[in-house]
């Protein structure tokens, strides 16, 4: 049965008997071949590196280069490594010889006197490999071709929404400093000038005012405590600390913070503080442990906590660890609360890595950051 394609073999051969002999063979089986000769190893080099050949048959015993030496630069080659090699041996070959040939990449080998069907067979069984193969690798590349389109959407993908997330923690973080200022200069200022009035209004009643005067003063400690909820809620939304101090100072005022509000005993360990952070690290390292410690406060019952920040060069590790009650299965989830899912999302957004477990006793929340990796902007 003829293969429906058309076969190009190179025949490589000193003797042109051979080679006559070893043509008609070939065309016995498929008329249509399109055969190409060689009378030297150089030569069929020469040619096997300018075409494309389904197949090469070459004699052995050759001047100057042998067929075994041409069959090992040939499988050295990039261009021609995946290209089959019969090597024709005389009557008599022995074993060593064989192998020689079989290690310098050889596919087959056939002795002489050669037998014309069976040459024919070994032929059609070299063929349809090295189409199988041929045909493997293109799907192979077509499928990492795809793979690599695919990656590179994702990628670009993962960087847009990266890009968008940064977007919206610049735009949330200037909100926040916005309104701090406005309540701060606005609210605050009323609270302030409000006592006052209460205050000058007491002096004006003197001790004739009794139960007036009483009354200004329970005022006035109201308008106080109003006024300490508003430094409170600006420290919240923006604190001085962090744009004055920076992120080492800001996360010890936080730990101080936590404990005098929570009486709850915090201890903030920070090393590496000589290492430069940029600032939408600085942001974000500070809206985690706020974060964290809003999460205690709420649902720990804690008596200590405990905040480690260790800065590298190339990297920043933060843990948050409390020995409180520890969290139910569900919130460890990746889905899991939504206080959690935004300390995931903030640090995915710059690179990083989070986890959050239950230990003996309490939770541990782990974050990892490529200080030369984040994204600005991802706050």
């Amino acid at each position: 049965m003829l293969l429906p394609e058309t076969v190009r073999l190179l025949l490589v051969d000193d003797r042109p008997d051979n080679l006559l002999v070893m043509s008609a063979v070939v065309r016995s089986a498929w008329p249509e071949a399109d055969i190409h000769t060689a009378d030297s190893a150089m030569e069929g080099l020469l040619l096997a590196r300018k075409q494309e050949f389904d197949g090469v048959l070459a004699d052995v015993q050759m001047p100057e280069m042998d067929g075994i030496e041409m069959c090992r630069v040939l499988k050295d080659d990039p261009r021609t490594k995946n290209l089959p090699i019969v090597l024709i041996t005389s009557h008599g070959t022995t074993p060593e010889a064989c192998a020689e040939g079989l290690l310098a990449g050889a596919d087959d080998f056939i002795c002489r006197p050669i037998d014309n069907s069976e040459l024919v067979a070994r032929l059609r069984v070299m063929i349809r490999l090295r189409r199988a193969e041929n045909a493997l690798r293109a799907s192979n590349d077509r499928l990492r071709a795809s793979v690599a389109e695919k990656t590179e959407q994702l990628r670009a993908s993962r960087d847009e929404l990266r890009a968008l997330y940064g977007h919206a923690g610049e735009v949330r973080e200037a909100e926040r400093l916005a309104v701090a200022r406005e309540i701060r200069d606005d609210l605050g200022q009323k609270f302030t000038e409000t006592m006052a009035e209460v205050e000058a209004l007491q002096k004006s009643l003197g001790d004739e005012g009794g139960g007036i005067a009483a009354q200004g003063g329970r005022i006035v400690a109201l308008v106080q405590d109003g006024l300490d909820a508003v430094r409170r809620i600006c420290l919240d939304l923006r604190p001085a600390v962090l744009d004055e101090l920076g992120m080492a100072e800001a996360v010890r005022w936080l730990g101080r913070d936590f404990q005098r509000r929570f009486d709850v005993r915090c201890r903030a360990v920070i090393q590496g503080t000589e290492v430069h952070v940029a600032k939408d690290v600085e942001i974000a390292v500070f809206r985690i442990v706020q974060e964290c410690l809003a999460n205690v406060s709420r649902h720990a019952h804690a008596k200590s906590v405990d905040i480690q920040l260790l800065l590298k060069p190339e990297v920043l590790n933060l843990v948050v660890r409390d020995d409180g009650i520890g969290l139910p299965a569900e919130a460890l989830t990746r889905d899991g609360s939504f206080g959690i899912r935004a300390m995931r999302e903030r640090v995915s957004a710059m690179s990083g890595s989070l986890t959050v477990e239950n230990v003996e006793p309490g939770t541990a929340v782990k974050i990892t950051l490529p200080l030369d990796l984040t994204i600005e902007g991802a706050i």
